[in-house]
């Protein structure tokens, strides 16, 4: 997948989870089903995982090279990076941290909802300053997966968008 195809289907998935989310009765935006996270805590993991992702894209490259270092690979690609995650999920990886939400009430959806798609926007103007080639070789920490290229980075926000619609939807 090229830089611009990630952020089209960055928008895409963004709007799908966006729309399914706002579209929820009161009682199923807050319902927390056995103890696992609602509609709004989900929304609101999302939004803090992207917050951290674009402050990852707003650091000056030079400063990545030297914290992170450069990739001596090539950037997975989405389906390896999905098999890894999936793979790290069922090994019991789950969110920690600042990543955790706590209660979202349905009076912050809107505004949650709002943050979601102005942090896509700044990330999606971020992404189009950079080279396909500094996408491949600057290095981003991730949580659970490790160091990943800044493209890898791009790729799971895109899959991590659709991992927590499809959490929702199984419900």
């Amino acid at each position: 997948m090229t830089d611009e195809q990630l952020v089209i289907e960055l928008s895409r998935s963004v709007a799908a989870f966006n729309r399914y989310v706002d579209e929820l009765p009161v009682d199923v935006f807050e319902w927390e089903p056995g103890g696992k996270w609602s509609a709004g805590q989900n929304l609101s993991h999302l939004v803090r995982s992207v917050q951290a992702i674009q402050l990852g894209f707003s650091v000056p490259l030079f400063l990545l090279k030297l914290i992170y270092g450069k990739s001596n690979r090539p950037s997975r690609t989405y389906e390896e990076l999905h098999n890894k995650y999936k793979s790290k999920l069922a090994a019991g990886g789950r969110a920690t941290g600042r990543f955790v939400p706590g209660k979202v009430s349905t009076a912050s959806k809107a505004s949650l909802l709002n943050s979601h798609l102005k942090l896509i926007a700044r990330l999606q103007g971020r992404v189009t300053k950079l080279t396909e080639h500094e996408m491949e070789h600057y290095l981003l920490p991730h949580p659970l997966l490790g160091k990943l290229t800044m493209k890898e980075m791009l790729m799971f926000q895109v899959m991590h968008v659709y991992h927590h619609l499809g959490l929702l939807k199984d419900r």
